[in-house]
């Protein structure tokens, strides 16, 4: 199955739970448009532990979004 929605995946830099090589997976992956962003962030929730880094990367990720119409 093929992902057909716009996917932004975040990815910290040091996560150890899951190393950045899963993140270039997943973008080959899902088969549909994403991009793989890499946070200047430690741990494995990034959104918890470094909100001011992951909330801009959100709101920008959504501004585009919105413009595009899935079919």
């Amino acid at each position: 199955m093929q992902v057909i929605v716009p996917c932004h995946i975040l990815q910290s830099n040091n996560d150890l739970a899951v190393p950045v090589v899963v993140s270039d997976y997943l973008h080959h992956a899902l088969g549909g448009p994403t991009v793989v962003e890499i946070l200047q962030s430690e741990g494995h929730l990034p959104q918890l532990s470094s909100p001011e880094v992951v909330i801009p990367v959100l709101k920008r990720h959504l501004a585009v979004t919105r413009s595009i119409q899935v079919q």
